[in-house]
């Protein structure tokens, strides 16, 4: 026989109750001994009271850490790194740091004298800081976090093991750098630069880059603010690619402060004292900021800036690529920027053909013949969409063959590109008498038959007509 409804609904929430008990149990037992499983009991008690130093009265402070320890006395107001003397300490930072020694919220108690601290992180803590004042000392080792509830295990002075605020604990659990006040680089906008100069190790200058107040328009191209230089050529830049490298040198982030500058042996250990590349950035009120950078060392620069004391490391190691660039690697891949109205003429030879056109009012003529505007149009659209694909690596031969010579007009002003035999896959653009951009060879190859196929139609159609 079926159990009674009412009976079914009392084991239904006994079970519930069960389960509840259950899920306290563990939680207690998880919050009170945390990652602990030796199974002894703990002792526990609401909010500890534990005897603090007041944080206005420390003046001496040992932190110890896996890559070292420092020590730091607070002389006259000022907090002075015994092994650097040299090195200032952030006021704010250390402020924190004894702030959080007199006022730090203890949770709960944990274990006092326990003979394992293993279960804790505390056999090998993250940090020990020591901090005194004259009539006080207290030691506390930080450790692992709880967790279920994400306080950090602590052991204090008289080696009791607490829970602490994790929040607060972060103001102790500092490097040497953390707590170094760290030189500011200087705030320069983009547009106020005028000239960057890369040096090499010797004061060599391999490449220089200028900003233009006004911009200077090339013919048949559009018009440029930036030009870089190298080998005594200068050759416009490509604005993006140009102004992302400036922008990284303006911004570089510093890391650490690795040392404070007191001796040239300290600048040897880090490659400053002849460093890899100089840096000069400059505005109309002459140079503004110099960044040296020295060694890398497992991913990071060393580097000083202007006339500041503090050596720092900084994650930029791809600057330091960037700034060995070949500066071919910024020029614009681009040459033709002139809207087909603004054109007067454009001629075209290639496999014998000769294409002879030329605009007289709104009407485009081809080898003397009247042409569809449209035709033209669509043939300069696709001479247009031309994309360079990369630069020339070697010299052109001066008898390389032309596959297809371009030369357009406008107001006066012609442009010639003879697109030369390169290798299997490009051709090489010789722009003005430059040979730099490489194009595809199918591309080109499609241009001229499109080319063909126009200056096919246009001579059928005038056939036509004639009488």
């Amino acid at each position: 026989m079926a159990a009674p409804k009412k009976g079914r609904r009392w084991i239904g929430l006994a079970a519930a109750l069960l389960a509840f008990v259950l899920l306290l149990t563990v939680y207690y037992v998880l919050t009170r001994k945390g990652t602990r499983d030796t199974g002894e009991p703990s002792q526990t008690a609401s909010s500890p009271v534990v005897e603090r130093i007041p944080a206005a009265t420390i003046q001496h402070i040992e932190i110890t850490r896996g890559d070292g320890e420092f020590v730091l006395d607070l002389i006259d107001g000022t907090w002075i790194l015994k092994s650097e003397p040299e090195r200032p300490m952030d006021p704010s930072k250390m402020a924190k740091v004894t702030y959080a020694l007199g006022t730090l919220t203890i949770k709960r108690l944990i274990e006092k004298n326990p003979s394992d601290l293993k279960p804790y992180g505390l056999s090998e803590p993250v940090v020990t800081v020591r901090a005194s004042s004259p009539t006080q000392s207290e030691t506390i080792c930080l450790g692992d976090e709880n967790p279920v509830t994400g306080d950090r295990y602590i052991l204090w002075s008289d080696g009791t093991v607490y829970t602490a605020a994790a929040d607060e604990l972060a103001n102790l659990d500092v490097s040497l750098s953390d707590l170094t006040y760290m030189e500011s680089m200087p705030s320069v906008e983009l547009d106020d630069i005028r000239r960057m100069t890369v040096m090499d190790s010797e004061g060599k200058e391999i490449l220089r880059i200028d900003h233009l107040e006004a911009a200077r328009k090339d013919d048949f191209s559009q018009s440029y603010l930036w030009y870089v230089s190298q080998d005594g050529r200068e050759h416009a830049a490509d604005t993006e690619g140009i102004e992302t490298l400036v922008r990284k040198c303006l911004s570089v982030e510093l890391k650490d402060c690795l040392s404070y500058y007191s001796d040239e042996s300290l600048l040897s250990r880090y490659g400053l004292d002849v460093p890899q590349l100089i840096v000069v950035v400059e505005t109309s009120r002459g140079p503004v900021l110099t960044l040296m950078l020295g060694k890398e060392d497992s991913g990071k620069l060393a580097l000083r800036f202007n006339d500041c004391k503090g050596i720092y490391s900084t994650d930029a190691v791809s600057l330091m690529n960037d700034l060995k660039k070949d500066a071919a690697e910024f020029w614009p891949m681009e040459w033709i920027h002139i809207p087909a109205d603004d054109l007067t003429g454009l001629n075209l030879v290639f496999s014998g053909t000769a294409m002879e056109m030329s605009r007289s009012e709104d009407q485009w003529y081809l080898n003397g013949s009247e042409m569809e505007n449209t035709d033209f149009n669509a043939l300069y659209a696709a001479l247009s969409a031309l994309a360079p694909q990369g630069w020339t690596e070697r010299e052109v031969p001066d008898n390389a063959v032309s596959a297809l010579s371009v030369r357009l007009t406008r107001e006066g002003q012609t442009m010639l590109v003879r697109f030369l035999e390169y290798d299997i896959g490009f051709y090489a653009a010789e722009i003005q008498g430059q040979t730099e951009l490489l194009f595809s060879r199918r591309d080109v190859d499609a241009f001229r038959t499109t080319a063909m196929d126009t200056f096919l139609k246009t001579v059928e159609k005038y056939q036509e007509e004639e009488p």
